[in-house]
């Protein structure tokens, strides 16, 4: 464990130090205040990973699962799918009833969530990357044991993360998992493309990066303001025989729409195959 004491109570167990968990847990500590540190155990087998941790995000950090686990009110799994078999057999034994189990592990369901560790009171959550700078997004879905209190604390929560979506079927995590989960690297793709094409037209790398990386977070901004379709804000800037104009027929015969319809598929069809 990293400066905390034996006797240190939390209201989030985190198991599991990856990029995932990471971000998470600094989206929710960056809106939570300055003690929200003292507030949070992550559990981490990988030295380098949770020296990182202790340093960049305050937090107690712990080799292994043990009984400070039990401790706290919400117990959250960011491990790999591959790793929850295992995680499970040392976690169950420290799991309470009063306590609620989380899991953001992409293809898992739920139930096996619950079966595994013995637990009536379970959340499952797909969030992606953007958590960490409160620009996220957050699909989710509780069992009915979840007691009001918890979900209250989970949707004010969530809300600080970023946009969420309680849903009333499992499916639309799953579903989410290929969207808003995977989408982010899509979205960076096709920054790494626009940025290189500035480069290719003239710019320097650096005011190109500016270019790019601002005209798709004030076309997401629009978006969201105007509540418009895309498709509406799209014609609105593209002028009969101008340059926009050109530009779309070219992305059009190069499949590019049906390749993200694609790629989305590709990485939902792998959320089926993770279980």
């Amino acid at each position: 464990m990293v400066g905390r004491s034996e006797g240190q109570q939390f209201d989030l167990a985190v198991i599991g130090g990856g990029a995932m968990g990471e971000a998470f847990v600094a989206g929710l500590l960056r809106e939570m205040g300055r003690q929200a540190p003292d507030r949070v155990l992550m559990v981490e087998p990988v030295d380098a990973r949770r020296d990182h941790l202790a340093k960049t995000l305050g937090v107690a950090v712990r080799r292994s699962i043990d009984a400070s686990v039990s401790k706290a009110g919400l117990v959250l799994l960011a491990v790999k799918p591959q790793q929850f078999r295992a995680v499970a057999g040392e976690l169950q034994t420290f799991v309470t009833a009063q306590q609620t189990v989380l899991s953001l592990m992409a293809g898992v369901p739920l139930s096996s969530v619950c079966d595994a560790l013995h637990c009536d009171r379970g959340v499952r959550l797909m969030p992606n990357v953007m958590c960490r700078v409160g620009a996220g997004m957050i699909v989710w879905i509780a069992t009915s044991s979840v007691p009001e209190q918890h979900k209250q604390f989970l949707r004010a929560s969530f809300d600080r993360l970023g946009a969420a979506i309680e849903v009333a079927d499992e499916k639309y995590v799953d579903m989410a998992t290929a969207v808003s989960g995977s989408g982010p690297a899509f979205a960076f793709l096709v920054l790494e493309a626009l940025t290189d094409a500035a480069v290719h037209v003239g710019f320097p790398r650096d005011q190109a990066t500016v270019l790019a990386r601002q005209t798709v977070l004030g076309a997401a901004v629009l978006l969201r303001e105007t509540d418009q379709h895309p498709a509406v804000l799209k014609n609105s800037v593209t002028s009969p025989g101008g340059t926009t104009a050109a530009g779309l027929l070219v992305l059009e015969q190069r499949g590019v729409r049906a390749a993200i319809e694609e790629a989305v598929l590709a990485a939902y069809s792998k959320t089926q195959h993770l279980r």
